[in-house]
């Protein structure tokens, strides 16, 4: 489309956000994956054919395997039988953090059973690289595997658990399982859960950012919001998430929440429905309407960042360094408090050039480039990359460069940061961290 001004199309009447009911969430952590370990039975059974490569650690379950098909991973008897007689939706907190030769993503199934010999199972399938909260209602009965297969499950007395990675013709996969938990959610969208600070969160989703009814263009321009309530001058993160600007949807990580600030999880139109710029113009417009909304919720327009995942680092960069997107909204870019970019490309991306013919191996730097808009009045910068020697094609070296350039031209905010061992998909966890910091630090 051409660029002109969308700012009529963005939604800035807030009757769409208060319709939705505020609840509070009860949580039952069923188990954070932690005693997990390869070798010990019955608690870790993973199916030996798939070469499996299995971690336990404090953060996550780990698994890395080879082969077409599933792979069974066996929890056992429930240390502790979790009562979940409250709670109406399960919640499976997993991330993809690589996947070879699939086009359908990844699918995960939850199998419970009760002291009477029920299985109850949950499933959902494409799942592609990056962090995933799956939900399922607990209490309707299932045809097709999204929710449970039969009424009538004995939520207070869980004997057992089982999980099942459905591979979807990926060929190889590396996967973390966090946590699974039962909880209480309801209303028409929205969730609200309080934190080990006392501070209450409420999460409204499925909210569009572009007024465009009937227009398929606009069709994946939704948002979800996550923020502190009763709270005032809270900052906000647009986070844009990962997957080569062809595939992925929004998600909240969870290493963002309960942190004192807000999360607008952003799905934009990707490659090959979406050709450039379109998806930068997705991302504009989802900033846009975060200043146009935040304020009413208690958030300051003086604490907006941009932030995302590789594409979605990449997306994060061009809105924030070149002024020209959020100017189509009469919005100067330098009123964002930062930018994050976690293993964001600087040059232009490679789906870009690809979709023009190029070459994965030939650096372009032009207007959709990152590195073509450094500028010594910027907003504060992080650029958080995996190890030099392990990253994508040059990834470090890209974000390097911008960040040398950036110094060069005057820019006195920059920070670089290499996770030294991390290849691409590993990034983001760890990067949170910095993100986190970088939020805390410049809000102040």
């Amino acid at each position: 489309m051409k660029y002109t001004k969308l700012l009529s199309r963005c939604f800035g009447g807030l009757a769409a956000l208060f319709i939705l009911k505020s609840v509070t969430l009860a949580e039952t952590v069923i188990t954070d994956f932690n005693y997990w370990s390869p070798g010990s039975t019955p608690y870790a059974y993973w199916a030996p054919d798939k070469s499996p490569t299995i971690t336990s650690g404090a953060d996550s379950f780990n698994v890395a395997a080879d082969g077409f098909g599933g792979a069974y991973g066996y929890l056992g008897d429930a240390r502790t039988a979790p009562n979940l007689s409250a709670e109406d939706t399960l919640q499976l907190d997993v991330t993809v953090n690589s996947q070879a030769n699939g086009d359908k993503g990844i699918g995960f199934i939850v199998f419970l059973e009760d002291r009477d010999g029920t299985v109850y199972k949950y499933s959902k399938f494409g799942n592609r690289i990056g962090n995933h909260l799956l939900q399922w209602n607990l209490n309707e009965p299932s045809t097709t595997g999204n929710v449970g297969t039969i009424a009538g499950i004995e939520l207070s007395d869980i004997k057992a658990i089982n999980i099942l990675v459905d591979s979807g013709g990926v060929n190889a996969y590396d996967v973390s399982f966090n946590q699974l938990s039962g909880m209480t959610i309801g209303g028409a969208g929205a969730a609200a859960h309080t934190s080990a600070g006392q501070v209450s969160y409420e999460t409204r989703k499925g909210l569009p950012y572009i007024d465009a009814a009937g227009d398929a263009r606009y069709a994946s321009c939704i948002l979800d919001i996550y923020y502190p309530v009763g709270v005032s001058d809270f900052a906000t993160v647009v986070w844009l998430h990962a997957g080569g600007l062809k595939q992925g949807s929004r998600y909240i990580p969870g290493e963002l929440m309960g942190q004192g600030f807000a999360v607008v999880a952003v799905d934009y139109s990707m490659y090959p429905t979406a050709k450039a710029p379109e998806f930068i113009e997705d991302a504009a417009a989802a900033v846009a309407w975060t200043f146009n909304n935040i304020g009413p919720l208690g958030g300051s327009s003086d604490r907006i960042f941009v932030a995302g995942a590789s594409a979605g680092g990449y997306l994060s960069l061009m809105v924030g360094l070149d002024k020209f997107w959020l100017s189509e909204y009469d919005i100067d870019a330098n009123r964002l408090a930062g930018i994050i970019a976690l293993s964001g490309q600087t040059i232009t991306h490679v789906a870009i050039r690809e979709a023009e013919g190029g070459n994965r191996t030939k650096p372009v730097v032009d207007a959709m480039a990152p590195l073509n808009h450094v500028r010594a009045d910027a907003p504060p910068l992080l650029l958080v990359t995996g190890d030099r020697e392990l990253e994508l094609l040059g990834r470090y070296e890209e974000n390097a460069y911008l960040a040398r350039m950036m110094k060069v031209v005057g820019h006195q905010q920059t920070e670089l940061h290499e996770l030294k061992g991390l290849d691409h998909p590993k990034v983001e966890k760890p990067g949170h961290a910095f993100l986190r910091d970088f939020v805390k630090k410049v809000s102040q």
